[in-house]
């Protein structure tokens, strides 16, 4: 487990991201703390109390679907 500075409880990985008012488009993770996005980029997943894959996921805004 990786120590309390550097973690995050959750990390969704290998979904896709998307957020128009910002215009991100990308397949990457997302870091979760506190019931909030702390993160999103790569290589988060190391840095988490539980990893979650998403891959073949679209998170946009509050809607979630599979492709």
């Amino acid at each position: 487990m990786p120590d309390a500075a550097n973690s995050y409880e959750v990390v969704i990985s290998g979904g896709r991201v998307i957020d128009p008012a910002s215009g991100r488009d990308e397949t990457t993770a997302v870091a979760i703390s506190e019931g909030r996005i702390a993160a999103i980029g790569p290589d988060l997943a190391a840095r988490a109390t539980r990893a979650i894959d998403a891959r073949g996921v679209n998170a946009c805004g509050s809607c979630r679907s599979r492709v």
